[in-house]
């Protein structure tokens, strides 16, 4: 959802909830201010938003928010709507989503053996395109179903030739590992290898797509910048996060239940922060 400020009858916008919530915190919305969305063009003041009620009562929980303002981070933590603060129907829908993630891999290889592979783990990407979109979503506690199917719909071609090139090399690797070596670590060992090479390279990608709507190359050049030039400590949140990932990915189950939404919520975290103000 987008909000829009009425102010001195102009109208500025569209921000997002995290965009906002910064304006609140720096002073420049009060509980007057007239607010209009995407979704309801009717201008009301920012005070009677439920989801702006914590913002303006000053505390959350029992700490003080700063009224000077917070950087993106600390806004997302102070909000009542961060999902890990609001995860109880996370797990259900994450379920949701691996079910489309891992059956076509599972139906593709075994129906057509590489290319099914392939084509299963485009598919898969395809889903984790828009399960980022949801925790995006999820962290502004705003998900739209329709902004969801939406945002799907735009970017549904880009993740699934995204999807192509990541399953490509660990396909490959399988393949050649499994008629040199019939070693099951060692082809495990190599396919993380690669996928963990491949989740730091792309990290931000399936975010750039569908929340971005960015192309393909645009969204790889700019999830590697990105990720070059993150500071230490985001590096190495990443880095630990996408090896959890892989780990939990190996070990198919339960682990990705809980794995996945702390992944995604980090990394929307941590994008949210560098892409915010950016087209």
């Amino acid at each position: 959802m987008k909000y829009y400020i009425l102010k001195n009858e102009v109208k500025e916008g569209p921000f997002d909830f995290i965009a906002l919530i910064t304006k609140i915190n720096k002073g420049e919305v009060s509980e007057t201010t007239l607010i209009s969305t995407d979704e309801n063009e009717n201008p009301v003041p920012a005070g009677e938003l439920q989801e702006f009620e914590t913002s303006f009562s000053g505390k959350h929980g029992d700490e003080e928010i700063d009224a000077t303002g917070l950087d993106i981070s600390q806004a997302m933590k102070n909000s009542k709507f961060f999902v890990l603060e609001n995860i109880t129907t996370v797990p259900i829908v994450t379920g949701v989503f691996l079910l489309f993630m891992v059956l076509p891999i599972i139906l593709g290889n075994y129906l057509f053996a590489e290319i099914g592979a392939i084509v299963g783990v485009a598919i898969s990407y395809m889903f984790l395109g828009i399960y980022s979109f949801y925790i995006v979503e999820k962290t502004q506690g705003l998900v739209d179903v329709n902004e969801i199917i939406k945002a799907a719909k735009s970017g549904a071609l880009h993740l699934l030739l995204a999807g192509v090139i990541f399953a490509i090399p660990p396909v490959l690797m399988v393949s050649a590992l499994s008629s040199l070596t019939g070693n099951f670590y060692i082809i495990a060992f190599a396919v993380s290898a690669i996928a963990l090479i491949e989740l730091m390279i792309s990290t931000f990608v399936p975010f750039l797509i569908i929340e971005k709507k960015k192309n393909l190359f645009e969204a790889f050049k700019l999830s590697i910048e990105a990720t070059a030039g993150l500071r230490k400590p985001d590096l190495i949140r990443i880095i630990f996060v996408n090896l959890l990932l892989v780990l939990a990915t190996m070990a198919i189950g339960l682990p990705l239940l809980f794995v996945l939404p702390f992944a995604f919520a980090t990394f929307a975290e941590v994008y949210q922060s560098l892409f915010l103000y950016k087209d």
